[in-house]
C-alpha cells in the first residue's frame, strides 16, 4: 500500500483502477486512511465514496456497478468506488473489463482481493495492482507453517465452528485465498525444480478456492486436501 501512496505523491496523478490484495480489512482502512491524508477526499457520509463487499461477484453485479457509476457521476466530479470479494466470475470480470477500458471521468475503482491472481490477464492489463501493508492475516501464515498432523487438526476445529455458527465458510475461503497468494509469491521467487513444486501447489489450492463456492462442496475435504498439498 505504500507503493500506491508513493506512486500517487510522485507523480500527483490517481489511476482510475487499482487492485490492492492481501489482507481485506486492513486494504480497506488503508484505502480510507489514503482517501482522507493524500487526496483529500472524505469517506464518511459521502455519497460519491461508494463501498461495496461480496463474498461472490456476479456479472448481475458487475452490471449494476457500471450503471451505478454512470448514474452517480453526471457532474463530472470526483468519485471512488472501493469494491472488496473473495471471489468474481469469469463472467462478471468481463463485464467490469467494459467499465475499466471506458470509466466515466473523475471516477476511480479500488478492487479489494485476498490475490490478483483471481484475475483474467485482461483485467490486469487495465489495473495497477498493490498489495495491502499486510499482506496474510495471521490465521493463513500460521497453516502454512504447521505440520501435517497440526493442520489436519486446525481443519476439524475450523469445519466444528462453521457447524456451530461461531464461524463463517467465508473464513475458510479467506484462508485459501491468502494461502494461495503466499504461493503465488514463492513461484515467482523460485526456480527449476523448487518453482514446478509451487506450481503445482498453486494449481491444487487455485481448485479448492473455486469448489469452495460450490454450496454442496465439503470445506472439510477441500481443506483437508489443502493441507497435504501444501
Amino acid at each position: 500500500m505504500q507503493t500506491l501512496i508513493d506512486s500517487y505523491k510522485n507523480t500527483g496523478q490517481l489511476h482510475h483502477a487499482y487492485v490492492v490484495e492481501g489482507d481485506i480489512d486492513n486494504a480497506y482502512k488503508n484505502i480510507c486512511e489514503f482517501c482522507e491524508n493524500d487526496l483529500n477526499f472524505k469517506v464518511k457520509a459521502n455519497p460519491h465514496f461508494i463501498y461495496e463487499s461480496y463474498e461472490k461477484f456476479l456479472v448481475d453485479d458487475a452490471r449494476r456497478i457500471r450503471e451505478l457509476q454512470m448514474n452517480k457521476n453526471r457532474e463530472g466530479q470526483k468519485q471512488i468506488f472501493v469494491l472488496s470479494f473473495n471471489f468474481i466470475t469469469t463472467e462478471a470480470q468481463n463485464s467490469l473489463l467494459k467499465v475499466l477500458e471506458e470509466p466515466t471521468k473523475g471516477t476511480h475503482f479500488f478492487i479489494l482481493t485476498p490475490s490478483s491472481h483471481i484475475f483474467l490477464d485482461t483485467i490486469k492489463s487495465r489495473v495497477s495492482i498493490f498489495s495491502s501493508d499486510k499482506n496474510f492475516d495471521d490465521t493463513s501464515v500460521d497453516f502454512l507453517g504447521m505440520k501435517l498432523a497440526d493442520r489436519l487438526k486446525f481443519v476439524t476445529k475450523l469445519v466444528k465452528d462453521i457447524k456451530d455458527e461461531k464461524t463463517s465458510k467465508s473464513d475458510a475461503l479467506k484462508i485459501v485465498r491468502n494461502l494461495e497468494m503466499q504461493i503465488h509469491r514463492k513461484v515467482e521467487k523460485s526456480s527449476g525444480d523448487e518453482r514446478v513444486k509451487y506450481l503445482n501447489q498453486l494449481r491444487g489450492v487455485n481448485k479448492v478456492a473455486d469448489y469452495l463456492h460450490d454450496n454442496s462442496a465439503s470445506v472439510k475435504q477441500l481443506l483437508e486436501y489443502t493441507a497435504t498439498i501444501i
